[in-house]
């Protein structure tokens, strides 16, 4: 689901999008090994009877994975953008016809998220998927490769002239 909304006043436009997703889960490894694999988390490493008992059943019964299942939802805000078209007397200034500058941010920020920490840890980015099954494997690898990176933010600044 997208919604992109745009306000004009005289020559400045100010635009913004955003969109999102809903109603699926997926395995969060760096949640998932942290606990059950690497056990260098506050949460695992409680005494018997004072961790989550969710937790600890996946712990007990080896289950790596699920230990890491997050609701992915989210919204995020994608792009703002704000453009002022020059006058044309000072775009003729500089010998063109029509000019714009324009200031535009992108992955700034997330609006709302489904599961913000799961077992004391915290999700990063909803929207980041790792290369792994449910299961955990890789192929035909029973591994886990952190290579999860959010998405990049991004400031432009541009100047556009129709000569």
């Amino acid at each position: 689901m997208a919604a992109t909304a745009n306000l004009r006043f005289r020559q400045w436009t100010l635009s913004a999008t955003a969109d999102g997703q809903g109603g699926y889960y997926k395995c969060n490894g760096d949640i998932a090994w942290a606990n059950v694999f690497f056990r260098n988390t506050h949460e695992i490493n409680l005494p018997p009877g004072q961790q989550d008992p969710i937790l600890a059943a996946y712990d007990q019964m080896g289950f790596v994975c699920q230990a890491g299942a997050v609701d992915s939802g989210f919204a995020k805000l994608r792009d703002i953008t704000l453009r002022w078209d020059l006058p044309s007397s000072l775009a003729s200034h500089l010998g063109a016809a029509r000019a714009t500058a324009q200031l535009s941010a992108h992955n700034m920020f997330v609006l709302w998220q489904a599961t913000r920490e799961l077992y004391g840890t915290r999700v990063i980015d909803p929207e980041v998927h790792s290369n792994t099954n449910f299961r955990g494997d890789i192929g035909d690898k029973g591994a886990y490769v952190q290579d999860l990176w959010p998405q990049l933010q991004r400031i432009d600044f541009t100047i556009r002239a129709v000569f």
